[in-house]
């Protein structure tokens, strides 16, 4: 039988609110069964003693001593069963206030019935059997006792004068029982209901915290709360993803866990300002953290740690947008001059009767004309740019396909395109039109920007496989001079260049094709020349959706 609650059959509609003894129920009859103990100690005592000044058992002593010492003797058991509970609480509610009842009432009848006053005790039992059960059990229980108390006085008139029954005093002594069980039995219900709703703001309460703590610990960005003392009192995954520390922050301190926040904290707390450069959390750290502080009062302070790459990442996707409908803007209006331009350096050329030199200077302006174009072109592709319609590509298949293909378009032979197609298929998901544009970007790249020290043309290398990690990749390698390692950073940026008739989108595009199909283009530095990675899909690594 469980400490928290005891179960008691339901009585029906009228019953007690609270169809189950609760442990504060358990302790009303523990202080009941004290009362009790006192009352059959004080009428004993009074007895035994001899007191003048009651009439304890003037009517039948005998009677009255062994009514007194039987219920010394129940109020004793009684307290061992309520410390096992057993039987369970219904039982001994029951038990208890009956032999309130029965005792009480012989006592009352042996120390002269109710005008010794002592009925009077039986209010006690009745208004706490309206507080522990039912309200029609506890007016059963005052009728019972209003019964018991005119059946004594009926008793005292049959055996010794009739003109001795108090029948007015046992009526109004009824009808206190009565009044006794209906307002504990109203307060009792009061009670109940009130308890119920405390318990149900309890459980929104309960629900409302843990809704809060899966809210906090499903957050993107790391949240910590440091105490004064500079401990951590509470702190979600992200935190520990964001800090490297795989333990259980909660309970250490922020010195320890993150040394690089607590200068930013103490900067803070002194003059409430947050530098706005990112932050390391440790010593050789890579990643860079923003923080910001907020005052949460006496619990500390709060600390909301995000990624300072994702941050700079959305900014430069918010920059590009607006870049992309201005400069599309833009392109489309010098498309129109720059045709009419074209065309008119396009008759002149074609025309006999301008000298050669002026020829030469037609060329001049039809080769810038299409260099412009060709910036436009790259420009409204970067406006344009779509998420890919992936379908699977073999690229068993596809990688000598495209290489005859870019080899034919550039009159190029194998001595400056060559390709490896791999041994195995490899199968992957990607959009094929975005595939091979993002392909001739780095070919162009390589042919175009790529030098050797020894003035020989670079030659450009197609390759595919799979890593030891199970990672489809395909490869466009070239042996011309390695890129410097400063720039590695920035030749994914939009416009960086490092040709003068370069337009710097080549890489910044293929990048951005390669995330719309779920790969990932980088670059993998080598000794030898210089090699531009695309990992892709694979066909069995797709996210299975189940309806």
């Amino acid at each position: 039988m469980s400490d928290q609650q005891i179960q008691l059959m339901p009585d029906g509609p009228d019953e007690h609110p609270d169809a189950s003894l609760r442990r504060e129920d358990w302790e009303s009859i523990r202080i009941l069964n004290s009362y009790r103990l006192f009352i059959a100690i004080a009428l004993l005592v009074a007895f035994l003693a001899d007191v003048r000044t009651v009439e304890f058992g003037v009517t039948a002593p005998l009677l009255f001593y062994t009514a007194s010492a039987v219920y010394l003797f129940a109020a004793i058991a009684f307290a061992w069963t309520i410390h096992r509970r057993v039987p369970d609480a219904r039982i001994q509610a029951y038990l208890h206030l009956y032999t309130d009842l029965i005792l009480l009432t012989v006592a009352t009848y042996g120390s002269g019935g109710v005008a010794s006053g002592l009925g009077t005790l039986l209010v006690v039992p009745i208004a706490g059997a309206g507080t522990l059960l039912a309200a029609r059990h506890a007016l059963l229980a005052a009728a019972l006792g209003s019964l018991l108390l005119l059946g004594i006085e009926s008793i005292r008139a049959f055996r010794i004068d009739a003109g001795a029954a108090a029948y007015p005093q046992a009526a109004v002594l009824g009808i206190t029982l009565f009044a006794a069980a209906l307002l504990a039995a109203a307060l009792a219900r009061r009670s109940a209901e009130s308890a119920e709703i405390a318990r149900r703001r309890s459980v929104d309460v309960q629900r409302l915290s843990a809704l809060n703590e899966r809210i906090v610990q499903h957050m993107e960005a790391g949240i910590l709360v440091v105490d004064p003392s500079g401990r951590i009192s509470l702190a979600n995954a992200s935190a520990g993803v964001l800090l490297d520390d795989p333990a259980t922050l909660t309970g250490r301190r922020v010195d320890d866990v993150a040394p690089g926040l607590v200068a930013a904290l103490d900067r803070w707390s002194r003059d409430g300002r947050t530098s706005p450069e990112p932050l390391t959390a440790k010593p050789g750290a890579n990643r860079r953290l923003q923080v910001q502080f907020t005052a949460l009062g006496e619990p500390g302070t709060l600390l909301s740690i995000e990624d300072a790459r994702f941050i700079e990442e959305q900014v430069q996707q918010l920059k590009l947008a607006s870049l992309g409908r201005l400069t599309a803007s833009i392109a489309h209006e010098i498309r129109n001059p720059l045709g009419a331009i074209s065309h008119s350096a396009q008759l002149l050329e074609e025309s006999e009767a301008i000298p050669e030199a002026d020829r030469r200077l037609t060329g001049i302006m039809l080769a810038h004309s299409r260099r412009v174009n060709h910036i436009v072109e790259s420009v409204l592709e970067l406006s344009r740019q779509r998420g890919g319609e992936g379908t699977t590509v073999e690229l068993a298949e596809w990688l000598p396909d495209f290489a005859r293909q870019y080899a034919h378009d550039h009159q190029l032979g194998t001595d400056r395109l060559r390709h490896t197609a791999p041994g195995t298929a490899l199968r992957v998901h990607f959009d094929p039109g975005q595939l091979d544009q993002i392909v001739r970007n780095l070919c162009d790249n390589s042919l175009r920007h790529g030098r050797r020290s020894d003035g020989e043309s670079v030659i450009v290398t197609l390759c595919a496989g799979t890593d030891r990690e199970g990672h489809t990749w395909l490869d466009v390698r070239d042996d011309g001079n390695p890129i410097d390692r400063r720039q590695v950073d920035e030749i994914f940026e939009p416009f960086f260049t490092t040709s003068h008739s370069g337009t710097g989108l080549g890489l910044f595009l293929a990048r951005e094709l390669c995330e719309a199909n779920n790969a990932r283009l980088h670059f993998v530095a080598s000794d030898t020349g210089n090699c531009f990675r695309v990992t892709l899909q694979a066909i069995d690594d797709r996210p299975r959706h189940h309806g």
